[in-house]
Parts: C-alpha cells; sequence; structure tokens
C-alpha cells in the first residue's frame, strides 16, 4: 500500500516540478509573499504566507508518504467532560504519551505541531461532532448529520468525509460462552433511561454518579475503534459493581453500564475472568446521506468533527451562513494526494491581518497549496497553531482561547518496555508516588502510595506492561484492592533494594532565564 502510494506521489511529485519550470516563463499574479517552507521535522513543514488584505496566514503541511510523521487527535485535559485548555497546553501534556500507532500500545507520540479543532459547547466543554483518538472511537458523530469532519487513517492517509449512520442491531456486546447479547447505546454520553451504556477512559476519570447502577469494568487488549459484526473486540470482566456510578475509568478498561431489568440483569450475572465481545459499526453514506459512500470507517485511527466542507474535490463550496462572508480569523484543515496542511490565518488585527472570509479562505487553499478538499474549524479567537514548541500566529484575543479538543502532527518515537516485574509480583513502594489511571503523569490521580507499602503487580493489555511514557516506565499495580498505574521508580522488588543506575534517567528540569 504504502510503495504503491509512494510510487504514484513520485510520478506526481515529478510533473510537478516540470509544471513549476514551465510557469517561471509566465508572469506570475499570485498574491501571496513571505517566507519558504521551514522544515520542522522529516515530512513536515511549516510557512508564513503574507497576503494582500494585509493577512498572515500560517500553514504546517505534512507529507502523507511519511512512515514516521502521523496525526493525532487531542481531548482538552484528555476528558471529554471537563471543559477546555489551550492548544499549547494540550500539545505539551501530549508531547511523550502513548499511543497505538500499529495497532497496539507503546509507540509515543513527539508533538511537532498542533491547532485547534471542532467547534464546541461553550457551557459543557463538549466538542460538536465525533472523535477518534489512537484507534479508539471515543465520541460517536451524529447519525445523517450532513457531514463528520476529518480522519487519519490507519494506512497514513487524510481524508475528509460526509454523513454517516449508526445503524440499529449493530452496536452490540455479546457474552461469548452463551452468545446473549444487548444493543449498546453511544459511547461517553451521560446517563439513559434505559439500555446499555459505554464509557472509555476519554469520558473522564470516573463515570457519572446516578442512581442504582449496575455496571461491568471490562479489560481490553487493544482500543475499541470500529469492528463491525461478525468480527468483535475481546474484552474480559474484571468485576461487576452494583452502586451509584463513579467507577474509575482506567486506560485499558471500559465500563459498561446499564438500566433497565434485563440489562441490569444481563451485567449483574457477569462473572470476573469471562470473555465479552464488543462490536460497533459505521455506514458510510457519502455527502449526500442517501447512498453507500464507500468508506471503510474500520481503518480510522485519529479524526475530529469539522464545520463546513469549502472545498470539495476541487470544487469551491459556499456557505449561506452569515459569518462566511466575514473577514474572521480561521482555522481549517486542507489536502491533497500528497499533503494534509493545517491553516490558519490571524484576523481582527488592523494592518496586519484583518482575516479572510470562507470562499477566502477555500479560494487560499485551492489555489496557493493545490488542495482539492479543505474543512471549516472553529475560529475566531480560538484560532490558533503551535509548531515546534511554541504558538506562531497571532490570536485575536491576545492570547490563546480554551478549546475543546484539536489536531496534532506527531512524530512516532518506537515503543521501550521494562521487563523487571510481572504479573502477580508484590512489590514494596520506595518512594511515595500517585497512583494514577493511566501510564502517564495527564492522566487523573487516583491515591497516593507510601513509602513501605505493598502491591502487586496486576494483569494488564500485554503491550502495557512496563511500558515506557512521559520518561517513565508504567506498571498497572493493585493497591488497597484497586487499579492503577505506578511509575517503576517508586517501586522495588520485595528481596532488596535495585540499583539506581537500572532506572531510567530523571528529567532535567531546566528553569527559564
Amino acid at each position: 500500500m504504502h510503495a504503491s502510494r509512494r510510487r504514484r506521489r513520485r510520478a506526481l511529485s515529478l510533473w510537478g516540478l516540470a509544471l513549476a519550470s514551465l510557469l517561471t516563463l509566465i508572469p506570475s499574479a499570485r498574491p501571496a509573499l513571505g517566507e519558504e517552507w521551514i522544515a520542522v521535522s522529516p515530512g513536515v513543514d511549516y510557512r508564513l504566507y503574507l497576503l494582500r488584505g494585509p493577512n498572515r496566514v500560517h500553514v504546517a503541511r505534512l507529507s502523507q508518504s511519511s512512515e514516521d510523521v502521523i496525526i493525532e487527535s487531542s481531548i482538552a485535559s484528555g476528558e471529554l467532560n471537563t471543559g477546555s485548555e489551550t492548544v499549547s497546553e494540550m500539545a505539551r501534556r501530549y508531547d511523550g504519551s502513548l499511543i497505538a500507532w500499529g495497532g497496539e500500545w507503546g509507540p509515543r507520540a513527539r508533538v511537532l505541531v498542533a491547532i485547534n479543532g471542532s467547534s464546541f459547547d461553550s457551557k459543557t466543554g463538549q466538542p460538536y461532532g465525533g472523535l477518534f483518538q489512537s484507534g479508539w472511537y471515543a465520541k460517536e458523530y451524529g447519525s445523517l448529520a450532513g457531514g463528520t469532519g476529518f480522519v487519519w487513517t490507519a494506512e497514513g492517509e487524510g481524508r475528509i468525509l460526509g454523513c454517516v449512520d449508526h445503524e440499529d442491531g449493530r452496536q452490540v456486546v455479546t457474552r461469548l460462552a452463551t452468545g446473549d447479547r444487548f444493543d449498546l447505546g453511544p459511547v461517553n454520553l451521560e446517563r439513559q433511561d434505559e439500555g446499555i451504556l459505554m464509557f472509555t477512559p476519554h469520558f473522564g476519570g470516573a463515570t457519572p454518579q446516578g442512581d442504582r447502577e449496575i455496571e461491568a469494568v471490562l479489560r481490553v487488549e487493544r482500543p475499541l475503534g470500529v469492528i463491525p459484526l461478525p468480527r468483535n473486540v475481546v474484552a474480559t470482566v474484571v468485576e461487576v459493581r452494583d452502586g451509584h456510578g463513579g467507577t474509575p475509568l482506567l486506560f485499558d478498561e471500559v465500563v459498561l453500564a446499564g438500566r433497565g431489568i434485563y440489562e441490569e440483569n444481563f451485567l449483574r450475572n457477569l462473572t470476573p475472568g469471562e470473555q465479552m465481545g464488543l462490536s460497533r459499526e459505521i455506514t458510510d453514506l457519502g455527502f449526500g446521506c442517501r447512498t453507500e459512500g464507500g468508506f471503510d470507517w474500520t481503518d480510522v485511527y485519529a479524526g475530529i468533527g469539522g464545520g463546513f466542507v469549502f472545498l470539495r474535490d476541487g470544487e469551491i463550496r459556499t456557505s449561506d451562513e452569515a459569518g462566511s462572508f466575514v473577514h474572521d480569523p480561521r482555522t481549517a484543515v486542507c489536502l491533497n494526494d500528497e499533503f494534509v496542511y493545517f491553516v490558519v490565518v490571524d484576523g481582527r488585527k488592523d494592518g496586519v491581518s484583518i482575516g479572510l472570509t470562507l470562499d477566502g479562505m477555500a479560494a487560499f487553499c485551492r489555489d496557493e497549496l493545490a488542495a482539492r478538499w479543505g474543512l471549516n474549524q472553529d475560529g475566531g479567537g480560538s484560532s490558533a497553531m503551535w509548531v515546534d514548541g511554541a504558538i506562531v500566529n497571532l490570536p485575536s484575543d491576545g492570547r490563546e482561547r480554551g478549546v475543546a479538543n484539536g489536531l496534532m502532527m506527531v512524530a512516532v518515537e518506537p515503543a521501550a518496555r521494562s521487563s523487571r516485574f510481572d504479573e502477580g509480583y508484590g512489590v514494596t513502594v520506595q518512594a511515595a508516588a500517585e497512583v494514577r489511571s493511566g501510564p502517564g503523569p495527564m492522566f487523573p490521580v487516583l491515591r497516593t502510595t507510601t513509602p513501605g507499602e505493598t502491591v502487586r503487580i496486576a494483569r494488564a493489555a500485554t503491550s502495557l506492561m512496563g511500558v515506557f511514557a512521559d520518561g517513565s516506565y508504567w506498571w498497572k499495580s493493585e493497591v488497597d484492592g484497586e487499579l492503577g498505574f505506578l511509575p517503576e521508580q517508586s517501586l522495588v522488588r520485595p528481596d532488596g533494594a535495585l540499583a539506581w543506575f537500572w532506572l531510567p534517567p530523571p528529567l532535567l528540569v531546566v528553569a527559564d532565564r
């Protein structure tokens, strides 16, 4: 797949060079000035365009032929229900974090470029539209809603997509020992009157509080994306809780919460250790919402919802919304067969950058970037681009605004794992440490251990045993009957202290000067 794509793109590049040589003989009328492309990392470049207006347009491009740089989505504070966070804060928090590129956990993200994402509810902080992150289907797209947004596939390709549906009877949980099957409701939504909801770690630190609830905690070996029947992701029952919600949502677990007599009885009768099958399906309906669109959603790795698709297969589409005709700061994702472009235009700054209309953004993406597809994202004071450690644009508020989610270009760093411990080991805590819901300091703290306390190394997904993330090796551990993740440097074998030189070196902190 990659080889054929590279050959095709090499041919396109040679054709493009020949065309460029020919065009040098023709006087140019293009309005764009500014810097040349600046390499951020192999496969990623940044450029500032200075347009008439005046307008400052910031563009980062990712070569889709790169095998070591991908696009990942970000969630404010890592939780769908906790409000907003700036693009800079999200970029710093996700830098060094664990991802599942290649199908299992282990690789880490080195964030190169980040932008703000979809529009969101200012009261709840919930982003509009659906969301995929690192292979997880974390928030459902609206069925028959007209458009979905931008996605990055496991094949390493960007796509802007249209309408989808979630057909009844195709979102199910199956008790594999008996074949009993129940419908799954939407993922990561608040309680409903009856049915089975599924909560993933993206919802927050714990399931929402409610009336009497039956909750089944399931451990998964890989992210739960779109896996249609008759296939499924196999999950193992860890425990069944009869309470009022508030169940911790760990990195490699999901929680099924049931209401209604049949659903409650189904979950209550599950036993720890038995296996369940989880299946989800998205039907692609293209941009017409009427016929099969042909896109295979099982291939999606990351993606967020979007606004108006202003450029569709090379054709500019005009929106009738009043805001489309205003010169404003804007954020967009544009693409062609060769590149995915993140585009942010500054605005509301007379004499510096007044902003673009939506048609102006479409024309820029098509004529300057040779893009064939373009998607509008949240704009105005939300528009921000972070490149290699700093915000490069001029946010119209004078500072960054908190947003709900975003997109990032990230370099994939290889997996590293420790073999110091194994499942079932009893380990004495050597230094006080925070037990977290996932492997890294970006995850919520569940409790704090004290020196001399004994913990047990717990069963986790195979790819998570001793995995390296955010400067430490991490182990899923049982502490006072509850599970969580601890950094290796806080632990020691019970038969004696381990030499400190075996531990990963501490992070170097340099004070600002």
